[in-house]
């Protein structure tokens, strides 16, 4: 019986990148190089019992991820997440966080990275998220709630002038996991911003 999934998995670009797992399971979180040497481990550093680890790759190199269930009888969905990070985080914990009704960030991005956010509603009901840029850069935005393997809900250009919209419901108390992103990290960086509204 299989245990655990392998993924082989390469980066177009080098640097931090932010690896953890999603959902209401147990879950353990590997990292190899090609000859199967362990480079990363984790078990409980993500949202609840998920995994979370940094990890600083190189540019097309082959890695190996593994991803497997706490307990080996377990059979259930795993949702992986891959971002390229601004910042190194050993646990869900230490991701900039902030708990409020209506929150507004402000930042500089640098290239080949994102900015990772995590942010609690005081109260459930309907919210935007939205971004805007000082610099006029294409933005991109995703959502996550961390306790489903569902899809995550993401936006390009919804709120006009290249900004991105996202418009859901949320749950009191519960810390949702969010990215922020120039539309191509490559050869976008400056100013950003996102703004966080109940709106029913």
């Amino acid at each position: 019986m299989t245990i655990y999934k392998d993924y082989i998995i390469s980066f177009k670009t080098a640097g931090n990148k932010l690896f953890q797992t999603f959902g209401s399971k147990d879950t353990k979180l590997y990292l190899f190089d090609s000859e199967y040497n362990q480079l990363a481990y984790n078990d409980d550093g993500g949202s609840g019992y998920n995994s979370l680890f940094s990890y600083s790759v190189e540019e097309n190199k082959e890695y190996i991820l593994r991803v497997k269930f706490y307990n080996t009888t377990t059979i259930d969905y795993i949702k992986i997440g891959i971002t390229p990070s601004d910042w190194v985080y050993s646990e869900y914990e230490n991701i900039w966080h902030i708990m409020a009704t209506n929150p507004g960030f402000s930042w500089t991005s640098a290239l080949n990275t994102t900015k990772v956010i995590c942010f609690t509603p005081e109260s459930s009901g309907t919210y935007t998220l939205q971004t805007s840029s000082s610099d006029n850069i294409d933005t991109y935005l995703y959502l996550v709630d961390p306790t489903v393997t569902d899809a995550c809900l993401y936006d390009d250009d919804s709120a006009g002038n290249l900004q991105a919209l996202i418009t859901t419901d949320l749950v009191a108390n519960r810390r949702y996991f969010i990215v922020v992103s120039a539309y191509n990290i490559v050869y976008n960086s400056g100013g950003m911003n996102l703004h966080i509204r109940k709106i029913s």
